[in-house]
């Protein structure tokens, strides 16, 4: 807006020209005043940013200006503005802020949404609790009453690679049993497997010579036996191409996947693999 400096005028009384120009001078700053006032500066928050995400913590502060009177709610608790405000516990937080000038009534608002992830967990989970699992406690032996100990290892496994086994507790109708216990293999003392909800596995160390392996598990008055004889020599059937068509690996086959384009083995939705019982399928590093 601009104010002239000089203005036609048609004295009609004495003193009307001071006056004139008061009203004008006045007319002027007020407009000037108004246009000020009509786009409110933005409400400053420092530390924080809307949809961000803060690793274990992050600290923050609602700078208050002169000329307004403010409210601030992180989740909707009251917070002090001019004052730095940390968050050190994982979750979703909002900060909503809310200020009104005294001279206008005009007001306005801010709502700044955040996460606080807890780094332990990644990136997978963002915004959950830290929390640690409680230690199992192992059943007391009446629990075990009636129980089948299953152990589930390869009948032939080759050389140079750990051995899986996998356990289940049983009933006699054959439903798991959720109990919970170590297991123990005379000769793999250093290896124990640990029941939790009637499951669990362990890996053994791999053989470095063709041998007959006796694992037996015990636990309570429960035990189970099972032998994994050790191949001399392996033949492993290279894979490197997708699969295209419907397959069968067939049982006990030995299969390594390598070479693969882009580092992707792709089985395309018009296909079906097969891989049958006692098969051994190793991956190269960094294939998906």
């Amino acid at each position: 807006m601009k104010c002239p400096q000089n203005s036609a005028f048609r004295p009609e009384k004495p003193g009307s020209l001071l006056r004139r120009r008061f009203m004008l001078d006045l007319v002027c700053f007020l407009s000037l005043f108004a246009l000020a006032g009509s786009g409110l500066a933005q409400i400053s928050i420092d530390g924080i940013s809307d949809k961000g995400v803060y690793a274990d913590k992050v600290s923050f502060i609602v700078r208050p200006e002169r000329g307004y009177d403010y409210t601030a709610e992180l989740n909707g608790n009251p917070i002090v503005t001019g004052l730095i405000v940390g968050v050190y516990e994982p979750g979703y937080y909002e900060l909503y802020v809310y200020r009104r000038e005294r001279f206008s009534g005009v007001g306005e608002s801010e709502l700044v949404r955040f996460i606080v992830r807890a780094t332990e967990r990644g990136n997978s989970e963002l915004g959950l609790p830290r929390w640690s699992p409680y230690p199992p406690i192992n059943s007391a032996a009446a629990e075990f009453a009636g129980g089948k100990l299953k152990i589930i290892t390869p009948a032939e496994y080759p050389m140079g690679l750990e051995i899986p086994v996998f356990v289940r507790m049983e009933d006699d109708l054959g439903n798991r049993l959720g109990i919970n216990g170590s297991i123990s293999a005379i000769g793999f003392q250093n290896y124990p497997l640990q029941l939790l909800r009637g499951f669990g596995s362990v890996f053994l160390p791999a053989a470095t010579e063709p041998n007959l392996i006796s694992y037996v598990a015990e636990i309570q008055h429960l035990q189970t036996p099972r032998q994994i004889t050790i191949e001399a020599a392996t033949t492993w059937q290279t894979v490197s191409e997708d699969i295209t068509s419907s397959a069968d690996w067939g049982e006990n086959a030995r299969i390594q996947i390598s070479s693969v384009s882009g580092d992707l083995l792709t089985i395309v939705p018009s296909a079906t693999l097969t891989i049958g019982a006692g098969s051994v399928i190793i991956i190269d590093p960094d294939i998906e």
